[in-house]
């Protein structure tokens, strides 16, 4: 395997492989976001009420009936610090309906595209359960310090979540556990915008960098928040995990980095919140914080990509990948 630049590769990407005649489409790209968009809201319905029947009843509010699923969902959407068992059912209601809709959107496009499923996880068609670890553990190694440089100069007056939850281990340790439902939620993420979105935009343009900058600004969008900061940090983060994509012909590296910097964030600088962020600010910390993280992401993906050892490790060595 020869080393080439950054870029070297990246278009013969397994991932940009021939699209199919539905990719090609668009009549059927219509009909794809269309009955995708209404297949997600309700699976995403599905998982909200389900969420909401479960927070009534912990609360002791089934019995109110409508009064106690209204109150129900009020509590989920409210920022404020929540007591524990809230704020576990809070981690619940968004990571889980978040999946479920994206996941149904994706299942309904490959659907139409003439696509299996497994095809939008991976080049291999099939989940790769050693490199998903192998990211999980170097993102643990790699991101802590960035997120840590996070902690000292952004959030330096707030409690960590994890501590603030509550005082008693028992509840930090619930409250740790639920959050490890954030990783469907991460996964889904990646399923949509990572490849699905990677393959459709590459069925008509093959440029990568243009699709990495397309995908990156649609994921920083669609969380909705539109503060520069945020914004900017989450299209920096979405460069990142199309890149990781791309040059390692699937999804499962980019959900455990993903899910690592979800799990760091809710964890260590801030709880899961509906809201917007209005405090943060473009600034020559966070735009250090930004091309560190990116640098970061990147550093990441060629090591496994050119280590002899962690191509090994994440069972690498009998696939071929453009190098």
């Amino acid at each position: 395997m020869r080393a080439g630049g950054l870029w070297t590769g990246l278009a013969a990407s397994p991932l940009l492989s021939e699209p199919t005649s539905s990719e090609r489409n668009f009549g059927r790209l219509l009909v794809t976001l269309v009955g995708g968009l209404f297949v997600g809201l309700l699976a995403g319905l599905a998982c909200a009420v389900a969420i909401i029947a479960l927070t009534s009843l912990v609360l002791g509010d089934f019995g109110l009936g409508l009064a106690g699923l209204v109150n129900a969902s009020r509590l989920l959407i409210d920022p404020a610090p929540s007591p524990p068992t809230l704020s576990v059912l809070k981690i619940l209601f968004a990571t889980t309906v978040d999946a479920a809709s994206l996941i149904a959107f994706v299942a309904f496009a490959a659907r139409i595209a003439g696509r299996r499923f497994l095809e939008y996880v991976s080049s291999a068609g099939r989940v790769r359960w050693r490199l998903l670890l192998v990211s999980f553990l170097l993102a643990s190694v790699v991101i802590a310090p960035v997120v840590m440089m996070e902690r000292v100069f952004g959030h330096e007056h707030t409690p960590m979540p994890i501590l603030a939850v509550s005082p008693r281990l028992n509840d930090r340790l619930i409250y740790l556990l639920s959050s490890l439902s954030l990783i469907p939620a991460a996964a889904a993420e990646e399923l949509l915008f990572r490849t699905w979105l990677l393959r459709q935009a590459g069925a008509f343009i093959r440029r990568p960098l243009f699709l990495m900058l397309f995908t990156a600004v649609l994921f920083s969008a669609a969380h909705g928040d539109f503060n520069p900061a945020s914004f900017l940090t989450r299209a920096i983060m979405g460069v990142g995990f199309a890149y990781m994509t791309l040059r390692l012909g699937g999804i499962e590296f980019s959900t455990g980095v993903h899910t690592v910097n979800n799990l760091a964030l809710v964890v260590f600088l801030q709880p899961l919140s509906f809201q917007p962020r209005s405090d943060a600010q473009v600034s020559p910390t966070s735009s250090l914080e930004d091309l560190l993280l990116l640098g970061s992401y990147i550093l990441m993906a060629e090591m496994v990509f050119r280590t002899p050892i962690l191509r090994r490790a994440a069972s690498l060595t009998g696939e071929a990948y453009p190098a």
